[in-house]
């Protein structure tokens, strides 16, 4: 924070010496994000991520950087920024849909997922925004990728078995599987019931 030297100019020479430099254009997203100095830079750090994809190279370890660069996972800087979470979950559907393997480091990363759909679904806007990020089958099926119901807790966990139930209902009623929402908001209302809310 105190300045120094610029290292997009390294990544521009990097590019400029080889434009299909896959760590050139990653590495430059990664600032892009990191930095947050450009009101662009999310448009821009999608097209250096989409272009060192386009390598075909080292794809757990662009997606890994991708993701930590939306989620500055070192300043929790996405928690308000509707825009960086939005595009988490765009990314999660691309691997998703693209069979792609988990990159190291995933279960930490899918935690902050978790986050994102946990804080943003109490706010019934919010809540809207996040769904509309993807269509209503790519997004039940990249959620319940994100989060198979066999890899639950009953308890204790990564996340609480009825706050998991509260949002999958949801993505399940945008996803128009209308018999599961409906089954999941009767576990719901059991739980509620059973716990004397």
């Amino acid at each position: 924070g105190s300045g120094g030297p610029d290292p997009t100019k390294r990544y521009r020479s990097a590019l400029e010496a080889d434009p299909a430099d896959v760590f050139g254009h990653a590495m430059w997203g990664f600032e892009l994000l990191r930095d947050r100095s450009s009101p662009t830079e999310l448009a821009e750090a999608r097209k250096h991520f989409a272009a060192a994809l386009g390598t075909g190279r080292e794809r757990e370890y662009l997606r890994s950087l991708e993701i930590s660069g939306l989620l500055q996972t070192s300043t929790n800087a996405w928690i308000d920024d509707l825009e960086r979470q939005k595009e988490v979950l765009r990314v999660a559907n691309a691997m998703r849909a693209g069979n792609e393997k988990t990159p190291k480091g995933w279960s930490s990363l899918r935690r902050k997922v978790w986050s994102i759909y946990y804080f943003g679904f109490v706010s019934a806007d919010e809540r809207a925004q996040l769904l509309a990020a993807l269509p209503p089958a790519e997004h039940l099926a990249t959620f319940r990728w994100l989060f198979p119901a066999d890899d639950l807790p009953t308890n204790q966990g990564d996340y609480q078995l009825f706050e998991y139930r509260f949002v999958l209902a949801n993505v399940e009623e945008y996803g128009a599987d209308r018999a599961a929402a409906l089954a999941s908001y009767r576990r719901l209302l059991d739980e509620f019931a059973a716990k004397k809310y």
